[in-house]
């Protein structure tokens, strides 16, 4: 049976190092490289430039030569005599191998036999010609010495300056190499893991609590994963166990409510004293509150749990927008509504939809002055319709904006203003349940306004 080749992990630090390792011997061998070659050239260019210097000085040497053969004049002759013998000596600083420095004693040699066969008179002519020739062979052969070494020597820099170019140009090619899979690595292995997991803390602390890191790159990056999913898990169930527990108080309250409530019914049917009127209307009151709490913690038990159930039906926004403004006749604050002509149908639970506008309508009030409205708009739209809350309270600070969909998030706005924390979470649970979006426009002292996006 085939397996499929997996990758193991590499470590960042571990390709850190090796590239490292290798750029700074690619270094070394460059410097290596360059220096060795500067020394080489450096050693050619003198020895070229001593045979440059040597011919120069032969050149002249055989120039003396040849005036010395031309002249019969003894005073002329001492001094030819002499510029010879300081060209050849001068010559001799300049000497670079074995070979030329033989050529120099024979160059010598021959020279003093042509100064000894011209100052004899009995030597013939013949004689003298040939000493002559001798010496002019002598210091050409120097010359010839000389321009091949020349030669040489230029070919060895051209030789040198060649490889110093060759290793140059490879030592670039593996830095550039080197440096494009580095490049590419980072970019597929690396910065896509890196931007991937940024991307998941982000939807994590959205509100997406399922998302989870997924488990690729380096071994840096697979532990800093492999933590922020132990992270997720843990807050998912101490978050699950809280929902269950607060469903569970929410489920054993309402019978214990539910008989508060009858007895208060009951209470409300006979004739009692304003006094006592007014104390069933405060217990009313309180009731209705404890049913809400107990209501918005059911509900994000089940949402927690993935239990929500949603009974979807075509209805007509504008008919639960006026049902929400009836709910809050009685409040001293006037809560408006502000709906087109024609319907604004969606496919929704209009049960959970009245829920989503009586928990806005509910928030706003709460932070809004008591001479100032609430404002619902109900608007149609290309594929869906737009229920927008606005008020002209406290408004919300921008740091604020996206913690307050937290479960028991509390700004510094909300101390001293009832409430558990949950209603805004529900809203936006519910909104989502429902396909939509929820988005906020708000600051400090200008008021909020809540817009609920729905899909036909």
């Amino acid at each position: 049976m085939a397996h499929d080749h997996v990758e193991p992990p590499r470590s960042l630090r571990g390709l850190v190092f090796a590239a490292t390792v290798i750029v700074a011997v690619l270094a070394v061998l460059a410097a290596g490289a360059l220096i060795t070659a500067t020394n080489l050239l450096q050693r050619t260019a003198k020895r070229s430039a001593a045979s440059v210097e040597s011919v120069r000085f032969f050149e002249e040497a055989e120039i003396h030569l040849l005036l010395l053969a031309r002249t019969d004049d003894p005073v002329v002759k001492r001094n030819l005599e002499g510029d010879l013998i300081t060209s050849l000596e001068a010559a001799g600083v300049h000497v670079t191998s074995a070979a030329e420095a033989r050529a120099l004693r024979d160059a010598h040699a021959s020279l003093e036999k042509y100064r000894a066969v011209t100052s004899d008179p009995a030597t013939s002519h013949a004689a003298v010609e040939q000493a002559e020739s001798r010496a002019f062979a002598a210091l050409d052969a120097l010359v010839d010495i000389n321009v091949e070494q020349t030669r040489r020597d230029n070919a060895s820099a051209a030789v040198l300056t060649n490889v110093a170019n060759v290793v140059g140009v490879g030592i670039a090619i593996a830095i550039i190499g080197l440096a494009t899979f580095l490049l590419l690595w980072s970019r597929h292995h690396l910065l896509r893991p890196l931007f991937a997991l940024a991307d998941t803390m982000r939807r994590f602390a959205g509100g997406d609590r399922g998302v989870r890191a997924l488990d690729h790159g380096p071994l840096e990056l697979r532990e800093m994963s492999s933590r922020f999913n132990a992270m997720a898990e843990s807050i998912a169930t101490q978050r699950e166990a809280q929902s269950a527990f607060l469903g569970g108080i929410a489920h054993d309250l309402r019978t214990p409510l539910s008989a508060l409530r009858t007895a208060v019914d009951v209470l409300e049917m006979d004739e009692h004293p304003p006094r006592s009127r007014q104390v069933l209307g405060v217990l009313t009151r309180q009731i209705e509150r404890l049913e809400r709490m107990t209501g918005d913690f059911l509900d994000i038990s089940k949402i927690e749990a993935g239990k929500l159930e949603l009974h979807l039906a075509p209805h007509d926004l504008r008919a639960i927008g006026r049902g929400v403004v009836e709910l809050f006749a009685g409040e001293r604050r006037r809560v408006e509504l502000d709906v087109p002509g024609e319907p604004v149908r969606v496919v929704c639970d209009d049960v959970r939809i009245n829920q989503v506008l009586t928990n806005l309508v509910s928030n706003a009030l709460k932070f809004s002055p008591p001479t100032e409205a609430v404002r619902i708009a109900i608007r149609a739209r290309e594929g869906g319709a737009v229920v927008e809350v606005a008020d002209r309270g406290t408004g919300i600070a921008r740091e604020d904006l996206d913690r307050i969909f937290e479960p028991f998030r509390r700004t510094a706005a909300t101390h001293g203003v009832p409430g558990t924390g949950l209603g805004l979470v529900n809203v936006k649970r519910l909104v989502e349940a429902h396909g939509g979006r929820i988005e906020i426009d708000s600051a400090p002292a200008r008021g909020s306004v809540f817009r609920v996006i729905l899909p036909a």
